[in-house]
């Protein structure tokens, strides 16, 4: 700790003591300079959140028109112009086209099998098209889980219910830091034979490394600045 009396100076000393504190100064200025440290991180894990989203039976149907079916869309739209230089929707439009063949292929080959048979059959085959049935579809990806479950009757689907699931991540979250601290407070002091007491008050800067440089001031007329290093740290 420097001590320097104010009603004691001369120019030399002055310049001597302004020096040690301009040093002091520096040191503590150099300890606000950017942290390396790689720990500055703390790691926060998200919940699993799961939900059931309410039942939906008002559900569209449309007839199918594959050359207005886009990719993606789920639904005819004969206003949509594909863009010749999107290759991925080219692609993409280019299997929807070719499952849709598939399955109007299959649907007509039915339809063929049903006019031939006779009326026991095709009131058999009827009544299998359009009993109630239930169907399930899962979706997933890094983010959610996704279960599509519906019902069909009469050959329509008649209601949908999702759910979902939010998986639970692990993130690297930045700490929060304290970068400045004011601080502020006093105290008392003498000498071994206990016949120079004096009390004195001061003010504190401390930097983001915990380095702490402090002002005083005494009632023996003197002024003290002090720095002090942190060393270590103990973190739980």
């Amino acid at each position: 700790m420097a001590q320097i009396n104010l009603f004691s100076f001369k120019i030399p000393e002055l310049i001597k003591w302004l020096g040690w504190v301009l040093l002091i100064v520096f040191f503590w200025l150099n300890g606000c300079s950017n942290n390396k440290e790689t720990d500055n991180k703390d790691v926060v894990k998200t919940p699993e959140i799961t939900n059931t989203l309410p039942t939906n039976t008002k559900v569209e149907h449309q007839i199918v028109e594959p050359n207005k079916m886009v990719a993606g869309k789920g639904q005819n739209l004969s206003n949509v112009v594909i863009v010749n230089n999107d290759k991925k929707l080219q692609q993409e439009n280019a299997e929807l086209q070719k499952r849709l063949q598939f399955y109007k292929e299959e649907i007509e080959l039915l339809q063929d099998d049903f006019a031939y048979q006779d009326s026991v059959k095709q009131a058999d085959s009827y009544r299998v098209a359009t009993e109630l049935k239930s169907f399930k579809s899962l979706f997933e990806d890094d983010n959610l889980k996704l279960s599509i479950n519906g019902i069909i009757g009469a050959n329509q689907v008649k209601e949908i219910t999702p759910t979902y699931t939010i998986k639970s991540k692990t993130l690297d979250v930045p700490k929060k830091v304290t970068t400045f601290r004011l601080l502020t407070g006093g105290g008392i002091e003498n000498s071994l034979q206990f016949d120079k007491a004096a009390f004195h008050a001061g003010l504190g800067f401390q930097n983001k490394k915990g380095n702490v440089l402090i002002g005083s001031f005494n009632t023996q007329n003197v002024v003290s600045f002090s720095y002090y290093h942190s060393l270590f740290q103990i973190k739980k």
